[in-house]
């Protein structure tokens, strides 16, 4: 007998359904493994007598990890053949990085923002959001995300999204412990997607945080503007102010 497998959204489980087999059986012997880690777990006895579907959640996995997964029917004392099969649990929002991304003054009207990449535990990262400020707000939320520098320059928002960067041009996996290092010159008038890098205001004050995606997702209507709250993102912390 097969199984189905889904991923639970947001939540490192994993759903599994199969139909009950005919005739008596003592229940299901289940085996979840990944690497040197292996779990197994007794589950009750079902019959496709009264037509039904075993479902059981397999819960305190790891997001975005594959897990081998073994059925075994037990009946009698006797066991029957296991059916295999391979699962990959879903992702979720990106752990929040620790520090904040370091800006430094380059001209009257640009800034240099550097940071570290965020760790991909939660699923691989697709993109990141480098986000201005010139108000006080304590830690952006997912609805500056739509804010873009024209937004800015006619005074809709104080916080808006200058570059974006997707991770998978880079064209290569990225281990768990391999942190990359981005760098970005802010103001230089370049254009990513829906986002315009526009010259910063001469004597402003900026701060500058980022957003790190295992989602990214655009709003249908607004070509090349994010959708904050279809993606899963998380945001590191503001960084010092530059003055320019």
């Amino acid at each position: 007998a097969s199984f189905d497998c889904e991923v639970v959204p947001k939540e490192p489980a994993l759903v599994l359904k199969w139909a009950c087999p005919p005739g008596a059986n003592a229940g299901f012997e289940l085996e979840v493994s990944s690497g040197a880690w292996d779990n197994a777990t007794h589950l009750e006895s079902c019959s496709s007598e009264n037509g039904t579907e075993y479902r059981t959640e397999v819960t305190y996995l790891n997001f975005s990890t594959s897990y081998n997964i073994s059925i075994t029917t037990v009946s009698c004392g006797k066991m029957a053949a296991p059916t295999q099969s391979t699962c990959t649990t879903g992702i979720t929002d990106p752990p929040p990085p620790d520090g904040s991304p370091n800006i430094t003054s380059v001209s009257h009207n640009s800034v240099k923002v550097k940071f570290s990449g965020f760790e991909a535990s939660h699923g691989p990262i697709k993109a990141y959001a480098v986000i201005l400020t010139t108000g006080e707000a304590g830690h952006p939320s997912a609805d500056v995300l739509k804010y873009t520098y024209e937004d800015f320059k006619k005074g809709a928002s104080d916080t808006y999204v200058t570059y974006l960067i997707r991770t998978e041009e880079k064209g290569r996996s990225q281990s768990l412990s391999e942190v990359l290092k981005y760098e970005i010159d802010v103001g230089n008038e370049s254009t990513t997607l829906g986002y315009y890098n526009g010259k910063l205001e001469p004597l402003g004050s900026y701060r500058a945080c980022v957003a790190g995606f295992t989602n990214i997702t655009f709003h249908p209507q607004n070509h090349g503007l994010i959708d904050g709250a279809e993606s899963y993102v998380s945001f590191s912390r503001y960084s010092d102010a530059v003055s320019l």
